[in-house]
């Protein structure tokens, strides 16, 4: 149904967000937010994610940050695919940056869109904007031009920006070959006033004839590696006998790490059982609620299995009222329903030290960003924001832990008039990792995830 498309919720491939939705519902997500008539901020970076550039990625700590910056990283590639669909995610189907960039220009043939063309040498670029022009009449190009394949200097780039800014386009279309087409739309995307910024790698060749596509059995069948490398032997082996393997094998240690870390996390809850059982601890508790495997030195990480904060038996069998000394909740309170919530910060009120502090963070609900919103936002089955029950933002999350009897203290919050607020933490309070400091979605001063974060303090007595 127009309008209504949803991009889906992400899932974890090697350290990186890997977004489940169709070629359809993100061409129809890109045409609503092109739609709206104010110009963007900035653009939202958008990255086709295959198995050489998930390994690169996770190999190269530096380009690994700039594709965690991506506002959108899609799965392009059935290895992708099928990677998620063994840890269990139903992944719906492959989102490929040529496939892509044809099904857009297909949906702005009526001239909604402006395109703007970047990368590709001069004959190739022609002989896309031919192709483009004859195959989708009135799409409406924005301008086009293929920089020099040189590292660009900044006199150059900012000459770039300026003309795509001046051609009004909304969508821009980079082609300059992962890794590099990736780090110029990083660098870049603060300044660009386009909704869109893609990068598409060898779309224009594509698109201009110059290189052919598998067949659509072989692209289905996850061979289309295969066809290209028989194209170009030379350039593409090592990309797809080496990085390929290299892929699956990062994956097979990821997830050994995954099932030995809960193993040891299973056992080092067992042991703060018995410690806190027999009194052996030493000191006054700390803990983790709600991000089991999330390890912060002298804290006790657990999870809903060892402590429901619901649960009043779970407190008692584990703690005597007023001997916690602290308490980190990260994304645990939109999990629970506003009746939940009040009822949970009354039981940490009731075990927490006098001058003890429940830090907790959740979404912002004022957060200055329609994509974050929507994938924060409560939600049915499949969209981005099933299971979380509340969004808050500073009054509505204050008002809570208030009620329960706390003194609040706002660490990190978005105001109604989009203004970001921010004061130091201090790290003996806890860590939170999605926040403006620890997130590394937050690159440059460019803040793409925060959190809203209080400090619920009981007062002393």
């Amino acid at each position: 149904m127009a309008g209504t498309a949803s991009i889906g919720p992400g899932f974890d491939l090697l350290g990186f967000e890997i977004r489940d939705t169709t070629p359809e519902d993100l061409a129809e997500h890109c045409m609503k937010v092109c739609s709206r008539s104010a110009r963007a901020a900035r653009a939202r970076s958008v990255i086709f994610a295959n198995t050489h550039l998930l390994a690169t990625a996770r190999l190269d700590p530096e380009f690994g940050s700039i594709v965690k910056s991506a506002d959108l990283i899609m799965p392009d590639g059935m290895p992708v695919v099928w990677a998620g669909r063994l840890k269990r995610t139903r992944l719906k189907r492959r989102v490929d940056g040529p496939g892509f960039m044809e099904l857009l220009l297909h949906r702005s043939r009526d001239g909604s869109l402006g395109h703007y063309f970047l990368g590709g040498k001069p004959e190739g670029l022609n002989r896309m904007l031919e192709a483009v022009v004859s195959s989708y009449p009135g799409v409406q190009v924005a301008g086009a031009e293929s920089p020099p394949f040189r590292a660009l200097s900044a006199k150059e780039n900012d000459a770039i920006i300026d003309r795509i800014n001046a051609s009004g386009a909304q969508v821009v279309w980079v082609g300059l070959g992962c890794p590099k087409q990736e780090r110029w739309m990083s660098d870049h995307r603060g300044r660009l006033r386009a909704a869109f910024v893609f990068g598409v790698g060898q779309a224009f060749d594509i698109l201009a004839g110059m290189v052919n596509r598998a067949p659509e059995w072989m692209r289905h069948a996850g061979l289309e590696w295969l066809y290209r490398m028989a194209q170009e032997p030379k350039r593409l082996w090592k990309r797809y006998l080496v990085t390929a393997p290299l892929f699956f094998s990062l994956l097979l240690f990821d997830e050994l790490k995954r099932f030995f870390k809960g193993l040891f996390g299973r056992i080092n809850l067992f042991y703060s059982y018995l410690r806190l059982r027999s009194g052996l601890s030493g000191r006054r508790p700390k803990i983790v609620v709600g991000a089991a495997g999330t390890f912060q030195s002298g804290w006790i990480v657990t999870d809903r299995s060892f402590l429901d904060l619901l649960k009043e038996s779970d407190w008692s069998r584990l703690f005597k009222p007023g001997c916690v000394g602290g308490i980190v909740a990260e994304h645990v309170w939109e999990h629970l329903s506003r009746e939940d919530g009040l009822r949970a910060a009354k039981l940490c009120f009731n075990y927490l030290m006098p001058g003890g502090c429940l830090r907790v963070a959740v979404p912002d609900g004022m957060f200055p960003d329609e994509d974050y919103i929507q994938r924060v936002c409560p939600g049915d089955p499949g969209s981005p924001g099933h299971g979380h029950q509340v969004l808050y933002d500073h009054r509505t999350l204050s008002e809570l832990f208030e009620s329960a009897g706390f003194q609040v203290v706002l660490l990190e919050y978005w105001d109604g008039n989009g203004s970001f607020h921010s004061i130091p933490m201090d790290g003996a309070r806890g860590i939170i990792r999605r926040s403006s400091k620890n997130d590394p979605r937050n690159k440059n001063g460019d803040l793409r995830y925060t959190s809203l974060i209080v400090d619920a303090v009981k007062k002393g007595q």
